[in-house]
């Protein structure tokens, strides 16, 4: 074969790998909205604040009721019973771990009628001072998660109600 046409072949390839990615971006279904670009970046996350009770004991409202965790598919993220929305159920509370070595970012990669799909990847952090590194470049580190908290904030176009949480690692 002649330079021409393996340099030919190779764009033909990479052309149809291209393709092929952004159809699996978008999905299956035609109709499904497409997704955000990853430009967007990830969520920001906070620490969720409680009401203080009342003074007369009883509970406030919930003012981040949990979703019900048969409506969570955590795709082995752990904890599908620390999912949570505002009081409107416009604001998305998806859990996320951070600690010293590594911490976990959150997307919506999409909305559709029956679930919401939301992507949460790991990233490590560089070492953190003081650690001692072995010679293959590795090193320990350990962290703790707090049962609760930190949440990932993810806005959505519109009220979770009834829809199904979907995460993809």
């Amino acid at each position: 074969m002649t330079r021409r046409r393996l340099a030919v072949g190779a764009a033909v390839v990479a052309v149809a790998a291209v393709l092929l990615g952004a159809w699996l971006l978008r999905g299956t279904d035609p109709a499904a909205p497409a997704r955000p670009a990853a430009a967007d970046g990830p969520a920001p996350t906070t620490t969720l604040r409680w009401a203080p009770q009342s003074a007369g004991g009883a509970d406030a409202p919930e003012a981040y009721p949990k979703v019900p965790a048969e409506r969570v598919d955590a795709g082995g993220h752990g904890r599908p019973g620390t999912f949570r929305t505002d009081r409107t159920g416009g604001t998305l509370f998806v859990p996320v771990v951070d600690m010293a070595c590594s911490r976990d970012e959150a997307r919506l990669l999409g909305e559709y009628p029956d679930h919401v799909d939301v992507e949460i990847r790991t990233v490590a952090k560089p070492p953190p001072p003081g650690v001692s590194i072995a010679p293959d470049g590795g090193y320990s580190c350990a962290g703790v998660s707090i049962g609760d908290g930190p949440h990932a904030v993810i806005a959505l176009h519109a009220p979770l109600a009834d829809r199904r949480v979907v995460v993809r690692r």
